[in-house]
């Protein structure tokens, strides 16, 4: 049985203390900047012992960056859009109701922080973001799962027309992409999926949804590239962690945020996914420092295949992967057949077989965002497939 903070003879709370809490709050998943399964260990921990080295461990992870200064967006946009939708009278159904669903604790007042994260859990969930935000789109897909549901304001009902064109606008804005894929790969991408055994409007939407279809940048004229703070880390910056701290940036409990970067170790850190050219300079930086492993932390080309994956992409190192892709958009085309083939021994094309996107987005992209990337190539396939009705119907 794990012994409780008196017991510990003072390191629990001395873990609190170093973590910027007393040692009566006993909160592991609300200490700030830590790691959040390093914290629940040092709660269970069974010696001193166990509270020290769990405490070193803890110390030598990055802090996240910028993810207190999300939340607090958060609370101040719910409290906006509480107001302007009207949801705010009906506050306490809607804590109940995410408290059914398990995405919030069942606390009689959670707090506006707490529901902001309960809020982004039920986005999660449903592929609706992740900002925390009980805004519009939100709220009318929340709304409709409320039991008597109200009848909208004046403001909910201009709102919702506002929303109905946007998504007329979003729905020709994804027919011009496909349309567009279907032009430039229609051809190799319908040989290729039936070679593999899936639909070709499934391959085509995972290159709508990885790259848009484009596999190299209209900015650069390089290859699309997506730098991992988060990979480089564990593949370099664990083991150079002085040097890892002085130049990136990533959130601890949400991996795939709060990637940022700095060169010079006085200058203001930034973000590295805000352009192509930004990109490819976070890149050239990591690859003075370890070559092939910046390499393996990069997403590349129309079908941004992660550089630790160059064996499933059939390549004998990610410095391969990088050249040939380089080159050419045949290679990265060939890149997500081979993947997709070899990957887990082919659990994404049996998921795809089973228009299971959730499952194929989960084993392509990883666990986290699956539910949001597998709606995404969905409706990609979908827009794809109207695509291909059309083309029949003027042959």
């Amino acid at each position: 049985m794990a012994r409780s903070a008196h017991d510990l003879n003072g390191d629990w709370e001395q873990a609190n203390q170093q973590l910027g809490y007393s040692a009566s709050r006993l909160e592991p998943k609300r200490l700030n900047g830590a790691n959040y399964l390093v914290r629940e260990q040092i709660h269970q921990a069974q010696s001193n012992q166990q509270v020290q080295r769990l405490l070193a461990q803890l110390q030598s992870e990055p802090q996240p960056d910028g993810a207190n200064s999300s939340t607090s967006h958060a609370v101040a946009r719910n409290e906006f859009w509480g107001a302007k939708l009207g949801w705010n009278a009906q506050s306490e159904s809607i804590v109940t109701y995410l408290q059914q669903l398990g995405v919030l604790p069942p606390l009689q007042s959670p707090g506006p922080e707490l529901f902001a994260e309960g809020v982004q859990k039920y986005q999660d969930q449903h592929g609706l973001g992740d900002d925390g935000i009980l805004g519009p789109n939100t709220w009318r897909h929340f709304r409709s799962r409320l039991n008597g549901q109200p009848k909208p304001t004046s403001d909910q009902s201009q709102t919702t027309g506002k929303e109905g064109r946007n998504d007329s606008r979003r729905l020709a804005r994804l027919e011009r992409i496909m349309a567009r894929i279907y032009r430039e790969h229609g051809e190799f991408l319908q040989r290729k999926s039936s070679e593999l055994g899936i639909g070709v409007a499934d391959a085509a939407a995972f290159l709508k949804v990885e790259s848009g279809g484009e596999g190299f940048s209209r900015q650069t004229d390089l290859i699309k590239i997506r730098f991992e703070n988060h990979v480089f880390y564990r593949l370099w910056g664990k083991n150079n962690l002085a040097e890892f701290q002085k130049h990136f940036r990533f959130n601890a409990q949400k991996h795939w945020r709060g990637h940022r970067f700095r060169a010079d170790s006085s200058s203001k850190f930034e973000n590295v996914h805000s352009s192509q050219e930004r990109e490819q300079e976070v890149l050239a930086f990591a690859r003075t420092l370890d070559d092939e492993l910046a390499l393996q932390s990069i997403s590349m080309g129309s079908a941004q295949i992660l550089g630790t994956n160059y064996a499933l992409a059939g390549y004998e190192s990610a410095s391969e992967m990088f050249e040939d892709m380089s080159e050419s958009i045949d290679a990265q085309n060939e890149g997500l057949f081979s993947y997709i083939k070899r990957r887990r021994k082919g659990i994404i094309i049996r998921a795809l077989q089973a228009k299971d996107y959730v499952v194929a987005a989960r084993y392509y992209n990883g666990r986290g965002k699956e539910v949001l990337y597998g709606g995404r190539i969905k409706a990609a396939s979908e827009a794809y497939q109207r695509i291909l009705a059309k083309q029949n119907l003027f042959k």
